[in-house]
């Protein structure tokens, strides 16, 4: 996480005329998605998991694959970086493989968990959303480099779909609405779902018309709008709670969906040719904006059950949050042309912006490490 974060900061600054060029760094700029997808966050989401395949008591076989899957995924991305590094292309090649091979294993580990619980639809919805990242693992074996939307879009739908899964997944525990009627909701999403997923991959295989990358976002923007309406009552309940947690969580998770609608409107935008640098608009208002706040919200519930321990909510607090959204407001304003002393001042202000996502990874990670063992009390969104 750190190595992507600091090479994000450096290639923007970069790209904002703010040249310093650490050598490292640099010769790693082009892997910075394969690096914070691949070598983050999907063995973070991988070992969230493991939890739940110990609870419910899966078979050997998800046990098998629960062991291999996040070594595997960070071997092949490893040998990956190694190839691009020394241009090697057997190096890329196999480690593309083996990362594909991780993804499956993740996959085989999350159908064994939908077996054991009664509303599988967020199981289906999150298995779907590794398919597009495995895809592209698959099919960029020899150029592993993310050269426009179609190859932005299926590394982006992993975390954007697998988080809209949790979300439900979560709702289906604290509300009775799922039951009633949300089950009807959630398999039109799983439909949305596979439709944006397969637009994605043909987009990406067949490099088809922008045409097809509208459609997608819009669908996303769809998928989004449904989960929101199957968790929006909860919302509403949850932030009006005593507990801090609870309208931690809440406050996070609406900011999240706030992003996730500006990230899609960006994509529509982009899709049909709006002036401006929308590419980058669209990356960051949906990975740093709606991926980033999730990850706040999320963490302070999901690391008691990694390590054990539970969380002094004493020290929760939304300044990551802040930061995030202050960064992207920067960030995403220096996308546009401005003109003049004002677009000087903003392209500076964008320049440095990845430190603050930094900052707030620090601040995020120390109320956590610094947390005293408490008793959690009461359900958390």
């Amino acid at each position: 996480m750190f190595l992507a974060v600091l090479i994000g900061i450096f290639r923007l600054m970069n790209l904002h005329s703010i040249n310093i060029y650490p050598i490292f760094l640099t010769a790693l700029y082009q892997l910075h998605p394969n690096i914070m997808v691949y070598g983050f966050l999907a063995p973070i989401v991988m070992t969230e998991r493991l939890v739940g395949m110990k609870t419910l008591h899966t078979g050997r076989i998800y046990s098998l694959s629960a062991t291999l899957m996040v070594p595997a995924t960070l071997i092949g991305l490893i040998l990956q970086i190694g190839g691009f590094v020394s241009e090697q292309p057997v190096l890329i090649s196999a480690g593309g493989g083996i990362i594909f091979l991780g993804l499956i294993l993740f996959i085989i580990l999350m159908f064994g968990l939908s077996m054991k619980t009664g509303l599988k639809l967020p199981f289906y919805l999150m298995i779907l959303s590794v398919i597009p990242v495995a895809d592209f693992a698959l099919l960029s074996v020899r150029s592993i480099e993310v050269d426009g939307m179609p190859d932005s879009l299926l590394l982006m739908l992993f975390p954007i779909l697998f988080i809209l899964g949790e979300r439900v997944e979560l709702s289906r525990f604290v509300s009775g609405n799922l039951e009633r009627y949300g089950k009807y909701v959630l398999s039109l999403g799983i439909l949305v779902v596979l439709l944006t997923v397969m637009l994605a991959n043909f987009q990406f295989s067949m490099n088809l018309s922008m045409m097809i990358s509208l459609v997608t976002f819009a669908l996303l923007f769809v998928a989004g709008g449904l989960t929101m309406f199957l968790e929006a009552k909860n919302l509403i309940h949850v932030s009006r709670s005593t507990s801090p947690l609870q309208k931690y969580v809440s406050k996070h998770v609406m900011v999240a969906y706030a992003w996730l609608m500006v990230g899609c409107a960006f994509g529509v935008a982009y899709s049909i040719q709006a002036p401006g640098f929308i590419y980058d608009a669209v990356i960051h208002s949906l990975m740093v904006g709606y991926v980033g706040s999730m990850l706040l919200a999320h963490g302070p519930v999901i690391l008691p059950t990694v390590t054990g321990r539970k969380i002094n909510q004493s020290t929760l607090t939304l300044i990551p949050l802040i930061l995030i959204l202050v960064s992207n407001v920067f960030r995403i304003s220096g996308d546009f042309q401005l003109g003049g002393v004002i677009q000087a001042i903003v392209s500076f202000a964008s320049g440095i912006s990845g430190w603050l996502v930094l900052v707030a990874v620090l601040v995020f990670l120390r109320s956590l490490v610094f947390s005293k063992p408490l008793i959690q009390s009461g359900p958390v969104l």
